[in-house]
């Protein structure tokens, strides 16, 4: 896995930054529970928004077919669309992207919330 980090620092001083975590989907093939985050807050629109679904596509698409995944919005709340796990090509994921892709960008991001919902999928 690669990581980047870009940085931007406002003028009264405050900082803000985004963290990319890059992985070669050749390499995902092992299953595993798998728990997609995707912002939905306001920032996500237009044409940012349309390479987000089209990553999140690719993505589902890459994953071992005996994988588990769960697709959640993420804004001021954190909404699991697929409710649960389930196979990249089941009906539940289908219609979470579906729901995804209808959702109104709105509000901010809180992550910290959607780590902690997204962690409770996970096996400890």
């Amino acid at each position: 896995t690669e990581s980047r980090c870009a940085t931007f620092s406002e003028a009264g001083g405050k900082t803000n930054f985004a963290l990319s975590l890059m992985t070669d989907a050749s390499k995902m093939s092992e299953a595993r529970p798998t728990v997609i985050l995707f912002d939905t807050s306001a920032s996500q629109f237009g044409d940012v928004r349309q390479d987000g679904l089209e990553v999140l596509n690719y993505t589902v698409k890459s994953l071992p077919a005996d994988s588990q995944v769960s697709v959640m919005a993420c804004d001021v709340n954190t909404v699991d669309l697929s409710q649960g796990l389930h196979s990249p090509t089941s009906d539940a994921i289908k219609t979470a992207i579906d729901k995804l892709q209808a959702r109104v960008p709105l509000g901010t991001t809180n992550l910290p919330q959607a780590l902690r919902q997204a962690s409770k999928l996970l096996p400890k």
